[in-house]
């Protein structure tokens, strides 16, 4: 319990007060930002902990049947309708059918808090919350090509909820080139929050983001090679692991985290590595490798 009383506060998940727009123009906006999202991932990606840009990143490939009835932005909410358009007026109901209904590039937009069940993406695309942080209870999967780029953004996923028995993580990587995630909760799921089974090599990038009540926050385990950043995270009461990496080729390089409250903090097995800018609170487990921000 000593380091506790030493912390500063850890960074919060950013609010932001919902605008009352009409139809026309939050599609007409957000078909704007879809058009900037590609460039925006490459410069997250390439600045240092603590430069994000705050702009839109946009990432899914439709299949030819699909391809008329996809559009750039996708709304969904817990009293939409699938098969309804997925506009602004007439929201999906679960993930599945928003992410189907979606162009390459495109953006998925959560509206409220609900359970939106599995997903699967297989394109580049942006899946995010509207104004804020929104809560969804689910699991998202991604796979495709390996040139693929997605953001996930200002969504708090839960576990558990009365009725769903439960997820086994939030979200699972499996393929790709870069995966970013930003200003997001993972938390109540019965084996990670986060599990990156890469078949080849991805990049995958947390900033600010919080990873409460799993056994394990992020959890790396594959034949392929998961490089991951972990930049203003904070992990709370994950019973087995903060960070668990298994098999060569995983590492990961922490900047000013908060791992707390877990058997270990980093559980880094052979062939996987951890470097440290030296700015961590880390209570226990396997020692990172210290660099310079220089």
């Amino acid at each position: 319990h000593g380091p506790l009383g030493r912390l500063e506060r850890a960074p919060g998940l950013q609010q932001g007060g919902r605008i009352a727009r009409g139809a026309q123009g939050v599609e007409h906006q957000a078909a704007q930002q879809a058009g900037r999202g590609l460039g925006a991932v490459g410069a997250v990606l390439g600045q240092q902990p603590h430069e994000f840009d705050r702009g839109r990143m946009v990432l899914l490939q439709p299949s030819p049947a699909q391809a008329q009835a996809q559009q750039m932005v996708s709304y969904l909410a817990p009293a939409g309708v699938d098969g309804a358009g997925c506009s602004y007026t007439a929201p999906c109901a679960t993930l599945a059918a928003a992410v189907a209904n979606t162009a390459d590039n495109g953006q998925v937009v959560i509206l409220a808090t609900g359970v939106y069940g599995l997903a699967t993406v297989t394109r580049p695309m942006t899946i995010r919350g509207e104004g804020g942080p929104v809560g969804i209870v689910g699991e998202v999967f991604i796979s495709g090509q390996p040139t693929n780029k997605v953001l996930i953004e200002d969504l708090d996923f839960e576990g558990t909820t009365s009725g769903t028995g439960g997820y086994a993580f939030g979200l699972h990587v499996f393929n790709g080139a870069e995966v970013v995630v930003r200003n997001s909760r993972f938390r109540g799921f019965l084996s990670a929050g986060v599990r990156l089974a890469p078949v080849g090599t991805t990049r995958v990038t947390f900033d600010n983001c919080s990873f409460v009540s799993n056994p394990i926050g992020i959890w790396a385990e594959s034949a392929g090679a998961a490089k991951v950043k972990l930049f203003r995270s904070t992990f709370v009461g994950n019973s087995d692991a903060g960070v668990r990496l298994v098999g060569t080729g995983h590492d990961v390089l922490l900047s000013a985290n908060r791992i707390l409250g877990s058997a270990k903090a980093l559980d880094i097995w052979p062939g996987g590595a951890a470097t440290s800018y030296g700015d961590n609170v880390l209570t226990s487990g396997d020692a990172p490798t210290l660099m310079s921000k220089n």
